[in-house]
């Protein structure tokens, strides 16, 4: 599962570098390891605010979503949110060129 998200982030954060001609390979390579800190991130964070005590009187549903399913989606907001910044400023930043030729 995390080698299909790796190919997808990596494809999409590739073109959008190079629609705005940056460097491919870095920021493919960026969402990459973005979505895998922000994966384990996850992990540390519910670690510091989930208390011992929830995790041994919660349902194995509970357990599910918020230890397997969860991660995922905390990883795939925080790319998306990096992929929508970086294109909002690369798009403010082509846009100024082209008002000042």
């Amino acid at each position: 599962m995390g080698l299909i998200f790796a190919i997808v982030i990596g494809s999409a954060y590739y073109k959008l570098a190079n629609e705005y001609k940056k460097s491919k390979w870095l920021y493919a390579i960026l969402g990459i390891i973005l979505f895998n800190v922000s994966f384990y991130a996850y992990y540390f964070l519910a670690a510091i605010f989930i208390d011992s005590d929830t995790l041994e009187n919660s349902s194995s549903d509970f357990l599910y979503f918020f230890g397997v399913i969860f991660p995922y989606i905390f990883g795939l907001i925080v790319v998306v949110a990096f992929y929508i910044r970086f294109d909002n400023k690369w798009n403010k930043i082509q846009g100024n060129r082209e008002t000042k030729n």
